[in-house]
């Protein structure tokens, strides 16, 4: 099993979405985003096929590109991956009108290994993102391969705490990460990891589990964190120490993903 076992490859780069309850004008984005970083970093880049003006920003050998679209994203897709620990009232990613497609990949670090050039688009791109959803008609920010809506709040207080100690910046890597849940009281509560693939590695799951959901929230989230951290790849049948806890990994599918994930044994 654990010799057929294989983790999908780093995506190389970032993608989110700002969402706005109302267009915002290119020009202010040009300026918030000059405040933020600097004249050299920003500038104006060429529209889209569609139409769409561009913000290009460079970064330590990253390239961002941010595209305004006056229109929301389709199909309620923001919507249905508003997290209920965020949020109780869904109505301003259900009513936003507008979105940033903010868009970052290495163009400049050829030595680098494929997750550290993921990393690298992360964290740039999550700079840019967190400073476009400072705007006041900013309501949330969207991560597609994360399965998460975040309030404006929420991507505040984490960049605020992964960057905290400026001797000492952590990741913030919950940006990029979700644990859903499904199952009722006769199957069991099953919950699993959305946005591990991004960075090389299987998702997690924790099937049919007796804990708290906030504590199988938070084990699998500790382990995805030390994943993301570290550039480790787990495999099945490899060993961890949990705070009181010895756990197991093995092979597993779940229905809500594509891909075989490691699940969690307690």
């Amino acid at each position: 099993m654990t010799d057929s076992f294989t983790h999908p490859d780093p995506a190389g780069s970032f993608t989110s979405f700002p969402l706005y309850a109302a267009p915002v004008d290119p020009d202010s984005v040009l300026d918030r985003l000059t405040t933020a970083f600097t004249d050299q970093a920003v500038g104006r880049g060429l529209p889209t096929k569609t139409g769409e003006p561009t913000i290009l920003v460079t970064l330590h050998g990253v390239r961002i590109v941010v595209a305004l679209a006056d229109t929301p994203v389709p199909e309620q897709e923001a919507t249905r991956n508003c997290h209920p620990a965020y949020w109780s009232d869904t109505s301003p990613v259900d009513q936003h009108v507008a979105h940033a497609v903010v868009r970052a990949e290495v163009v400049d670090r050829p030595e680098d290994s494929a997750i550290e050039r993921t990393l690298a688009a992360h964290v740039t791109g999550s700079l840019v993102a967190a400073s476009l959803v400072e705007a006041p008609e900013a309501v949330a920010l969207y991560s597609a391969t994360a399965a998460t809506t975040l309030p404006v709040d929420v991507v505040h207080d984490i960049v605020r705490a992964a960057y905290a100690d400026p001797e000492d910046p952590q990741l913030p890597v919950d940006l990029w990460l979700s644990v859903w849940s499904w199952g009722n009281e006769v199957t069991g509560t099953t919950l699993a990891t959305f946005g591990l693939p991004t960075f090389g590695h299987a998702d997690l799951m924790l099937e049919a589990t007796p804990l708290e959901p906030a504590e199988s929230t938070n084990l699998l989230l500790d382990i995805a964190r030390y994943v993301v951290t570290t550039g480790a790849q787990l495999q099945p049948g490899d060993e961890l120490g949990h705070a009181d806890r010895q756990l197991r990994l093995q092979a597993a599918t779940s229905p809500s993903h594509g891909n075989p994930v490691l699940g969690v044994l307690l």
